[in-house]
């Protein structure tokens, strides 16, 4: 994702990367003590996002979630049953 912001135009210095973590929400965890921000704009597969920003939201005041480019239909769909699912386990 950081290979894709930077061949947007996105500065270096404009992004954070936290590669520590092994979950969505430790990922959000790392990221709020880690770098200490109230806000935060999140990258994510199309099927991933709206669980990136109920997970980050536990963690930050205002949290974007925007989709990547979208992968192959039936990656895409795979993806989007198994966020479904978990999006309801995480609640």
């Amino acid at each position: 994702m950081a290979e894709l912001a930077r061949q947007q135009g996105v500065p270096d210095e404009a992004l954070r990367i936290e590669a520590t973590s092994m979950t969505t929400l430790e990922n959000a965890a790392h990221c709020r003590r880690d770098f200490g921000f109230d806000r935060i704009v999140v990258v994510s597969c199309p099927a991933h996002v709206y669980r990136c920003e109920q997970l980050f939201g536990r963690h930050f005041a205002e949290v974007r979630g925007v989709p990547s480019r979208r992968g192959p239909r039936r990656a895409h769909l795979k993806l989007f049953v198994r966020e479904s699912a978990l999006a309801v386990w995480y609640g």
